[in-house]
């Protein structure tokens, strides 16, 4: 969970979004009122939904078709979130469940912290990379030796060094 959330208010604007989203490397804002309780999110996938659906992509940039667009026109509103003290496997559920790329933490309905997708697969990560350390190498499986020698030899006589030593032969 990432603890220090960068948020946005009601009255901000789809491109302050945009700006903050692309400064910080995020894909996610939650929306808070004066009481930093959620009541909205606005997802990069929805600043380009709006460019590609509202602009003129090919001749207007993401900024200019987000202008001054109010994020509470465009932010979910019917926001999921967990509350922190709940099992880290119930903020995944959510997640997978309903097909998320975040999830809100809160406490006492107001907004702690911000869990992602992105945050799971590197706990996973860092699992598996533990769990790889603590494991020996593993061995390569090594075919039984037969209890029988073979008669047969295993070796076939090189027939292309014989043409060779012959043709070297005549030539001299």
């Amino acid at each position: 969970m990432t603890e220090v959330v960068e948020t946005l208010r009601v009255g901000d604007t789809l491109a302050m979004a945009r700006r903050q989203m692309e400064r910080s490397g995020i894909h996610h804002l939650p929306v808070i009122d004066d009481d930093e309780h959620v009541i909205g999110l606005i997802t990069y996938h929805r600043v380009m939904e709006v460019w590609i659906s509202h602009g003129h992509p090919k001749t207007e940039s993401v900024a200019e078709a987000a202008g001054d667009v109010p994020i509470d026109m465009l932010m979910e509103k019917d926001v999921v979130t967990v509350d922190a003290d709940a099992p880290a496997a119930e903020a995944a559920r959510l997640i997978e469940t309903n097909r998320f790329g975040s999830l809100p933490v809160t406490k006492d309905e107001k907004l702690v912290g911000i869990v992602t997708a992105g945050d799971f697969v590197r706990f996973a990560q860092r699992h598996f990379e533990a769990e790889q350390q603590r494991k020996p190498p593993a061995r390569k499986a090594n075919k039984k030796p037969s209890k029988k020698p073979s008669k047969k030899p295993n070796k076939k006589p090189n027939k292309k060094a014989k043409r060779r030593g012959s043709s070297t032969s005549r030539a001299a």
